[in-house]
């Protein structure tokens, strides 16, 4: 099993009607094309995950082994834009649409900090100027794990999770995903997932579900000091990071939101201190504190 990238553009609306991807085998010059040749290697149970305009907008399941198979009508009717040679490869496939796009303005930034050769992405973090692309396989788990993290929809979150699967029986956690994100896209991430409604999970107790890219974020923005008392925290985790603990300044069960405006980083004495006391005083700071926080 694989999983590749493609970077449709306009092509898109046409590909995804037509529930395929198509391209050339020779470019316009009439030599080989990698992002062309690439197309032959694509088999029944591989995925692809779609780009256009910028915006990772789908996932597909390819139905059957690639072919040979001439420019598709819809495709023709705009030759004078395309100008393409009839004679291509096709790929019949399954869209499965996000219900949030990822933008690749918002992996810059990953992207070259883990560069890999054979991948879609370029040194400068950019992806290839290439229509079919491979994915290496820790670029392809990551893209994978950020989009399972903003989907709803529960085909499509299945679709996801079974490329994934595929790829690493044993995926990363999203607190370890969180931990990895540089600042900005965490910031982006923990701002998407502020509105999405608490999960609540049944152990002996009932307890709400916390948002781990929220969470690491005020953690962050805290830049290991409490943001109560201002003391540094007052020793280091197993990861030599600071320690502190997220707080929601109006508590889950009293109806506050999982949101980076409503969550800080304190000490645990400062933490436990605002669920034992919670002096007025001491919430209206930590309310103003999330609200610059947001």
């Amino acid at each position: 099993m694989a999983i590749y990238l493609v970077n449709q553009g306009k092509t898109y609306r046409y590909e995804r009607a037509g529930s395929y991807i198509w391209s050339p085998k020779l470019n316009k010059a009439g030599n080989q094309n990698r992002g062309y040749s690439l197309m032959k290697s694509v088999k029944k149970g591989d995925f692809i995950i779609h780009n256009s305009g910028g915006r990772l907008s789908a996932i597909s399941v390819v139905k059957e082994d690639c072919k040979s198979g001439g420019q598709p009508n819809e495709l023709k009717v705009g030759q004078n834009e395309y100008d393409w040679d009839d004679d291509g490869w096709v790929v019949n496939t399954k869209y499965y649409d996000f219900d949030v796009p990822l933008l690749t303005a918002d992996l810059v930034e990953w992207a070259i900090a883990n560069y890999k050769d054979d991948s879609a992405f370029q040194v400068n973090g950019k992806l290839r100027l290439q229509y079919l692309c491979n994915l290496a396989k820790s670029h392809a788990e990551y893209l994978l794990q950020r989009a399972i993290g903003l989907q709803k929809d529960p085909d499509v979150l299945q679709v996801l999770k079974a490329a994934l699967s595929q790829l690493n029986p044993t995926p990363k956690t999203d607190e370890e995903l969180a931990e990895e994100m540089p600042l900005k896209e965490l910031e982006k991430t923990a701002a998407k997932r502020s509105s999405k409604p608490v999960e609540q999970k049944e152990v002996t107790t009932k307890q709400y579900s916390r948002d781990p890219y929220i969470s690491e974020l005020a953690k962050r923005l805290a830049n290991g000091k409490c943001e109560l008392c201002g003391q540094p925290a007052p020793f280091k985790d197993s990861k030599g990071k600071p320690y502190l603990e997220t707080h929601h300044v109006v508590w889950l069960s009293k109806g506050g939101s999982d949101s980076v405006d409503n969550t800080v980083a304190l000490c645990p004495n400062c933490h436990r201190k605002m669920h034992i006391v919670a002096d007025e005083h001491d919430i209206a700071l930590l309310k103003r504190i999330a609200k610059n926080n947001s």
